[in-house]
């Protein structure tokens, strides 16, 4: 029976893999002027940059980002910054010194629990700041991801099977 997938090399073997090439915030601005003030189609302005289409939708999409930041940072400069919410930046680190907390006191802890108290802990932080600083937070599987990444928490299997949160930092 043949394998359901190609493997991943298998029909570029005489072709070396293409790298990864990010265009400086200058050339991003230069792409938005071709298609705003001159008019070229996103085909005719991924032709010229030798990109793909949709490289060239996203600068356009991120239009706005891309001329602030280029109003502020160097011309040389490759990616824009992005502030983190000042409120979401305190809860994660409350929730770290919580999950600390219940390190100390071996109390597991499971993935669910933690998005909750995420959550409880980001409507309190929430109320102290401005409504322009807050946005709203839903506690997902991919922020819980990111968050373990920050802050250096793994996982410890139980006996029964279902994964607590520790973290390399307690003794």
């Amino acid at each position: 029976m043949a394998p359901k997938h190609k493997s991943s090399d298998a029909g570029n073997l005489d072709r070396p893999k293409r790298s990864r090439k990010v265009l400086p915030l200058s050339e991003k601005v230069k792409v938005l002027d071709l298609i705003r003030k001159d008019k070229k189609s996103y085909a005719e302005v991924a032709k010229i940059y030798g990109k793909n289409e949709s490289s060239i939708r996203e600068i356009v999409k991120k239009e706005k980002e891309i001329r602030a930041s280029f109003a502020v940072s160097p011309p040389t400069a490759k990616v824009t910054a992005t502030v983190r919410d000042k409120c979401l930046v305190k809860m994660e680190q409350a929730l770290h010194l919580w999950v600390e907390e219940m390190n100390r006191k071996r109390v597991p802890i499971d993935s669910n629990m933690l998005r909750q108290k995420a959550l409880s802990l980001y409507q309190d932080f929430s109320k102290g700041c401005s409504e322009t600083d807050t946005k709203p937070f839903t506690a997902s599987k991919g922020w819980l991801h990111r968050f373990r990444h920050r802050f250096s928490h793994h996982y410890k299997k139980k006996k029964g099977g279902s994964p607590e949160v520790g973290s390399s930092r307690s003794a």
